[in-house]
């Protein structure tokens, strides 16, 4: 089994308790990534992709600052707990092999993602 089959495998067992769990969903630190988004929304402009969304923590707490978000994961059962929005559009996709034209997007985020990769 290759890392991204081990991740798939393993985030779509934690995904339905994901939310409670993981101690970047708690308030402090909400609060502190919101700060960090709002100046982050400022600066660069209003398109965000979000690789290796998970389940959504930076598209929930960026649903009402940005116009366009994109949110990739490789995994389903994580992106079916995305919050819901009209500016919030998600899809299943490697991060290696992102679909879409290099310009798209004024902001990049990828947080807790990088440790997933091979």
């Amino acid at each position: 089994m290759d890392v991204r089959d081990a991740n798939i495998l393993v985030h779509s067992k934690m995904a339905a308790s994901y939310n409670e769990r993981e101690p970047h969903f708690r308030p402090e630190n909400r609060q502190q990534v919101r700060t960090i988004l709002e100046g982050l929304r400022r600066e660069f402009g209003g398109r965000l992709i979000d690789i290796g969304c998970g389940t959504g923590f930076i598209i929930g707490l960026a649903a009402d600052l940005f116009d366009e978000i994109d949110g990739v994961d490789i995994t389903q059962a994580m992106l079916a707990r995305v919050p819901k929005a009209a500016n919030i559009r998600v899809r299943e996709a490697d991060a290696s092999k992102l679909p879409f034209d290099a310009g798209a997007f004024d902001l990049v985020t990828a947080y807790s993602f990088f440790h997933h990769l091979q």
